[in-house]
Parts: C-alpha cells; structure tokens; sequence
C-alpha cells in the first residue's frame, strides 16, 4: 500500500504541474422531489440542453425543469429499467414484468409534452427455457459517447446490431451516421472505443482486474479514462489511483470503491459516487469530484451538508449537479471555475 500511496504522489506532481487549479464556489443547493432511488440504475437524467431533469416517482415518468415546476408525465405501465433523452422533447424507456415464467420487455418513445408513447419493440421469453419466443432481444437504451441514445438488437447468434433512433423533433437531437458515434465495450483482452457501426475499433488498455463491475468513463476528447477507481492519461498511460487521495476515510478502511464515474463535458473534472467502509457491516455512501489536472479532490457531501449521497450526475453545462440522498432528489449549483 506505500508503494502505491508513493505512485499517487509522484503522479500528482505530474498532473498538477500542467495546469493551474480549477475551482468550482458552491452557490446553492435546490431541493427537486422525492424520487425512487434504485440500486445500480442511474434514476436521474438531464435532458441534452439542461433546462429539464428527469427521475421517476411511484411509477411516473417525472420532468423538473429549471423554473421549479414538475410536470408528471406518464405512469409506466410495467416497471420501469433504463432510459435515456433522445431530444430535448422525447425519453426513451425500456420497462419490464414477469408473468409466471414469462418476462416481457418493451422499449418505447415517450414524447413529455402530451405522454404519447410509442412502442419501438417488446419482447418475451420463458425465463426457464433456453430458447426464447421472441430470439431478437434488445439490451438499453445507453448513450453513445456523442451523447445520442441508442439500443442493441441481439439476434440468436448472439451477435449484436446498434440502432440509433431518430427523433421527430430536431431540438437537442443529433441526428449523426452510426460510424461518427462510438461506444465503449470490454473486450477478451482489454478495453475498446468501438465506432457504433463495427465497422472499425481501437484497444484502449486492458483489464485492471479480471472481473469488472462498473461501466468506464472517457472524456469528450477520449484522452482520460476512468475504470473503477483508476484514471488514466491514455497518451502515454499516466495512472492515478483515488483510493489513495482519501484524506478522511474511517480509520478502519482498507480502501474504497468508485461507481458511477462520469467525465465533466465543460472542465478537466471527473465525477463519482464513493463507498467507504464505516464498520463492519455498514458502508457508507459518498459523492465527490476529481480534478484530473490540478490533482484537486472534493468530497460534495461535506459541503453541502447532506449525508448519503449517491447517483450523482453532471448537466451538459458542468456546473450543476444533481443526485439522490434518502430518497430525495438535489442539485448542487456551483459558479464559473475559476483557474
């Protein structure tokens, strides 16, 4: 462990000595809505402009926008799993139920002006049988790292095809070809940026550890990558590791773990929600931000004064925050860096 507490020194006298240190003032704290909170799903989105956030409620599609007014805007009819904005006016959602042994999945379009869905695909199979009813199942939505949702139609070879839809409106949609966006997928041997079309891909590094659980980050010039709690430089493989950076862990901590990194669109700036060992058999929950190069690390429950922060996520403007607390939905506004 000095080894590697070493290693994070040395590295961050690197990192820091590029750039001066970008700070963020906390300016507010704005109390949304209750909201469901649902254990390894990100329940809060924004839309591709920022002016509106999206969770779920009891089972309803919910729009908070940034005058303050909630609009409710459609119960789901099965239960609710993941969902993306594909423009500043339409969500698309994928929900589920399970019938004796049949599940049933649908992936539909919800327009938040009127609640009009539209269904895109449903699926079912028998949970017990190998061999579906339906063999072209989907998994998603997720988001390209352009930033236009997408979903993936697995065939019974197993072989997946990307399909970006496209919205009936133009605001805050990207209507781009599959080869101008990209995804990122874990390969046998390592990490890969794959153009969403296959037709061409590149190995970003391996593995850090044989079985990875969280999803990677990358920035918007896909020069930064984030694996569970290790950042890398990709131009010549520049590692920091966060566990190392926690000043005020438990006492009794080995280490922490890192979920949910997301990269700041607008700053050198990482986002993460942090589980530290309290006791035993508790772990506490934390949020905090990492600036990749001043080397400044910020732990957000601290100064905002709430406690068991989780699901946190940057709007398309960097500066706002939102993320869930006990069942209770916030936004951290924060002022223009400051270099």
């Amino acid at each position: 462990m000095r080894n590697l507490i070493l290693i994070a020194i040395l590295i961050l006298f690197i990192f820091a000595g590029i750039c001066q240190a970008v700070d963020f003032s906390i300016l507010k704290i704005i109390t949304v809505d209750s909201a469901d909170p649902a254990p390894g799903i990100r329940r809060l989105k924004w839309s591709p402009d920022g002016s509106q956030l999206s969770y779920l409620k009891q089972g309803y599609l919910m729009i908070w926008d940034t005058l303050g007014n909630i609009n409710r805007v459609k119960e789901i009819e099965m239960a609710p799993d993941l969902y993306e904005w594909l423009s500043n006016d339409e969500i698309i959602i994928s929900s589920g139920s399970l019938n004796q042994n049949i599940s049933t999945r649908r992936l539909s379009i919800i327009d938040i002006d009127d609640g009009t869905e539209t269904k895109l695909k449903e699926c079912t199979r028998d949970v017990y049988s190998p061999v579906s009813s339906d063999t072209a199942q989907f998994e998603g939505p997720f988001l390209t790292l352009e930033g236009n949702a997408y979903y993936q139609i697995i065939d019974e070879t197993g072989e997946p095809s990307l399909i970006i839809p496209q919205s009936k409106y133009k605001s805050g949609s990207k209507a781009i070809s599959l080869p101008e966006n990209h995804v990122l997928h874990w390969g046998k041997d390592g990490l890969y940026l794959v153009k969403a079309d296959f037709s061409d891909s590149a190995r970003l590094g391996p593995k850090p550890y044989p079985a990875v659980a969280d999803a990677p980050a990358i920035n918007l010039d896909k020069s930064y990558i984030m694996v569970g709690g290790t950042i890398e430089r990709l131009a010549d493989s520049v590692i920091i590791i966060l566990d190392t950076l926690v000043k005020d862990g438990p006492p009794k901590a080995q280490g922490c773990g890192f979920h949910f990194a997301s990269f700041n669109p607008a700053a050198a700036e990482v986002l993460f929600e942090m589980g530290c060992p309290r006791d035993e058999t508790y772990i506490g929950n934390r949020i905090g931000t990492f600036d990749y190069i001043s080397a400044r690390f910020t732990v957000l429950d601290t100064l905002v004064g709430i406690d068991n922060c989780t699901f946190p996520v940057y709007a398309p403007d960097g500066r706002r925050i939102a993320f869930l607390a006990d069942g209770q939905a916030y936004i951290i506004l924060r002022g223009e860096k400051k270099e």
